[in-house]
């Protein structure tokens, strides 16, 4: 399986503004209707995009041939959400497990086709269904340890911080102060991080509720950013 190469239409006619994501055996290929001058976006901004679809579990990667027109690449995912990037690595989470794919091309090598990345599955990471919403590459030494480089990611259905690990599903990092036990309740949907270099600087919830699902009677109006530092909300 690999990500970013270019594909054939088979002759189907496409409508102004749209791109076809690649065909995947025994399911329907969705079209991708883009807003006016965004392949003129890529361009000015020398970018691809990647961006997963939870209800759909799809990865798609977003691009432009060499002519300009937009180019777009789908794999299945069960319910995919966290994505992390640098250009060369990818990890992405999924109903059960993380995924790291890397680029199979060298530095600076294009294919004919205009591609210049192509990620390839290369290790996979059972978790079990822990409900990973945001992954990063960071420090989990930042939370205790010896510093190195690893993922980081969001437990939503623990309420935690999380990194792998080679004997258990995965090692909780952190919790939000107002969380009171490490137990599969999914209390304060903790959902999204944010990176200051390879540290966590800070954390999104949708309420400070305590209880199994708490959160969802809080989803108006009970949001909260934390800074992981400190806790403060």
């Amino acid at each position: 399986m690999s990500m970013a190469k270019a594909r054939s239409d088979g002759g189907q006619r496409k409508p102004p503004g749209s791109a076809h994501a690649k065909d995947q055996p025994g399911d329907a290929s969705p079209i991708l209707l883009l807003s006016q001058g965004f392949s003129a976006w890529l361009a000015a901004n020398d970018c691809s995009l990647a961006l997963t679809t939870y209800q759909a579990g799809r990865l798609f990667m977003i691009g432009r041939k060499p002519d300009g027109s937009v180019r777009a690449h789908e794999r299945l995912i069960e319910q995919c959400q966290g994505l992390w990037t640098d250009g060369q690595s990818l990890w992405t989470s999924s109903l059960y497990a993380l995924w790291r794919f890397e680029n199979d091309l060298d530095p600076g090598v294009s294919r004919p086709n205009g591609v210049d990345r192509v990620f390839a599955p290369r290790e996979g990471r059972v978790t079990g269904q822990i409900d990973v919403h945001d992954i990063a590459i960071g420090d989990p030494g930042q939370f205790g340890g010896a510093p190195g480089a690893g993922p980081i990611f969001v437990s939503t259905a623990f309420n935690c911080l999380a990194t792998i690990d080679d004997k258990t599903s995965f090692r909780p990092l952190w919790k939000p102060p107002f969380i009171s036990g490490l137990v599969r309740e999914d209390r304060c949907h903790l959902n999204g991080l944010a990176m200051d270099g390879d540290r966590v600087a800070y954390v999104s919830t949708v309420s400070r509720s305590d209880v199994a699902d708490g959160w969802r009677e809080r989803r108006r109006d009970g949001g909260l950013v934390v800074d992981v530092a400190t806790g403060e909300a």
